[in-house]
């Protein structure tokens, strides 16, 4: 980091001031918007609270932390990166959030942002009548996998293959369809609590009665299921 820029955050004490510092750079460079966020406010706040691994939608409640030292330094180096070397903080965070879905990324794919996938948490109403009836889905330049997961979701019978020319890509995709393939190999989940799994856990870490609310049958689950470090408890009915 640039000594004029280290002196300049060595006041900064909690998240207010770094979004704030953040907005005041981002304003005087030349960033583009369009992968998330439309302006320097929801790109700023965005990329602090990810960065600190927090959810987004909950900014009231962290609005006046204090942040370590540590966390300063990684959030201003990143607010520089962003402002001076133009990279999309979807690379920079190397994550992409899809209609409330989370997704890995690097610069090996586009930074997804299709419509297709609002159209897919319709299950493509009201061209498709019976979601239950589709059998196939072919996912062409599948890049990171996000259309072709989502997809997997939308329509539980059907076989989704995604592909692509880049190898690259589709390690990429790999490790997207990873963190959903793993939850559906646990028992007492299935396809709709892998995705209540997915989209509550951006809000944070799960309890056990909070799985069992999402539908996932703990006691089928609590062996192979950690909670805060320990394998889920069996519930008290």
């Amino acid at each position: 980091m640039p000594q004029n820029i280290h002196e300049s955050v060595s006041r900064l004490r909690t998240i207010r001031d770094m979004v704030r510092w953040a907005m005041t750079r981002m304003e005087s460079s030349e960033i583009s918007f369009g992968h998330g966020t439309d302006d320097t406010w929801q790109e700023a706040t965005f990329l602090v609270l990810r960065a600190l691994h927090l959810p987004f939608e909950k900014l009231e409640a962290f609005w006046d932390a204090r942040l370590t030292a540590d966390e300063i330094i990684k959030i201003t180096d990143l607010i520089e990166r962003r402002v001076t070397e133009h990279v999309p903080v979807p690379y920079l965070l190397h994550e992409a959030w899809l209609v409330k879905h989370r997704f890995y990324c690097d610069e090996d794919v586009l930074i997804p942002r299709s419509f297709i996938a609002e159209l897919l948490e319709d299950q493509l109403a009201p061209w498709v009548q019976d979601p239950e009836a589709v059998s196939s889905v072919l996912d062409m330049c599948t890049g990171s996998g996000c259309l072709a997961i989502l997809a997997a979701e939308a329509f539980p019978n059907a076989h989704v293959k995604g592909v692509d020319i880049s190898p690259k890509a589709l390690e990429v995709a790999r490790v997207n369809r990873a963190d959903y393939e793993a939850l559906l190999r646990v028992p007492g989940i299935g396809v709709v609590s892998a995705k209540r799994i997915l989209v509550a856990r951006r809000s944070g870490a799960l309890r056990a009665e909070d799985l069992k609310k999402l539908g996932v049958v703990m006691k089928r689950a609590q062996y192979f299921l950690t909670c805060g470090g320990r394998y889920a408890s069996p519930l008290k009915t």
